[in-house]
């Protein structure tokens, strides 16, 4: 089935096609540049287009040492590559490597910082991967939403394959980010986050990709994202992270003068399938 998605998916592939060269593909940043200019044209005639990030609601803190609430609205944390739980995220394949897989991983760990999003709420294994286990949050955002036209630049859909394809020379990304060459080695490499193997492909994952151009050494970068417009409790989330939730909903609504929408997941009867039941959140009592 057809869905809202699948225009830009395709779009997608065709610039990837257009890009291969026989033997490797180059996939240049102009090829990114057009996609962006393809999908802001696109979603202007949305009425809305929504990502969505699947998110546990502790995470831990090393200032107080220990794990506390935590629900951000306003922006997101981009991790470095080589931090997300695929390990072998933004390791490009070339016939000239001369470096180990754990060499590269080691050396090409902050080649970019990532945020990841998917097309759907109401999938069961996201749920448990990535909300802890029923128990976190689906944070939906309207992409349209975004002030920031340059953020368009680093939004794409991924693309699932069963190989490893030659977007770049392995050995120049080392070069560069061993210090060993002056040069602009992340020109043209936004490919390799691009492709990502089929064993992901229940993610329907889309994703922010900003490369490190500066080689800043941190492990995350916090962007500006302020498009929320609704957040989806998880089944098994407890009672007091509900009542948090929707007190930051209702604070974050009053301060900013937005709706953004709050929902609980459950299970339809006599299925496995995930709906979605409106809250109220003014009501004393949810």
């Amino acid at each position: 089935m057809r869905t809202r998605y699948t225009k830009y998916h395709e779009k997608i592939k065709r610039l990837i096609d257009a890009d291969n060269m026989g033997n490797f593909t180059f996939f240049s940043d102009e090829s990114f540049a057009n996609f962006a200019r393809y999908f802001i044209s696109r979603i202007n005639n949305e009425e809305e287009f929504c990502l969505y990030r699947y998110s546990p609601l502790e995470r831990y803190s090393r200032e107080k040492k220990e794990f506390v609430f935590s629900l951000d609205l306003e922006s997101i944390y981009c991790s470095s590559n080589g931090s997300l739980n695929d390990i072998f995220e933004g390791l490009p394949y070339s016939e000239y490597d001369i470096h180990s897989i754990e060499e590269c991983l080691e050396k090409l760990s902050k080649i970019a910082y990532l945020k990841c999003f998917t097309e759907d709420y109401k999938n069961n294994l996201m749920w448990a991967h990535y909300a802890d286990c029923y128990r976190g949050v689906c944070i939906q955002y309207d992409v349209k939403r975004i002030k920031d036209i340059e953020m368009f630049n680093s939004i794409f859909p991924v693309s699932y394959t069963k190989k490893r394809e030659f977007y770049a020379s392995v050995d120049s990304l080392v070069d560069y980010f061993s210090g060993e060459k002056e040069l602009k080695a992340t020109e043209d490499t936004k490919g390799i986050f691009l492709q990502k193997s089929e064993h992901w492909k229940y993610e329907k994952e889309w994703r922010l990709c900003f490369m490190n151009t500066d080689c800043c050494e941190e492990s995350y970068i916090i962007q500006p994202f302020d498009c929320v417009s609704a957040v989806y409790l998880g089944p098994r989330i407890s009672k007091t992270h509900k009542e948090k939730v929707l007190s930051v909903i209702k604070e974050y609504n009053k301060n900013h003068n937005r709706n953004i929408l709050a929902y609980k997941m459950f299970l339809e009867e006599n299925t496995f399938n995930l709906k979605e039941k409106l809250i109220d959140i003014y009501k004393e009592e949810n």
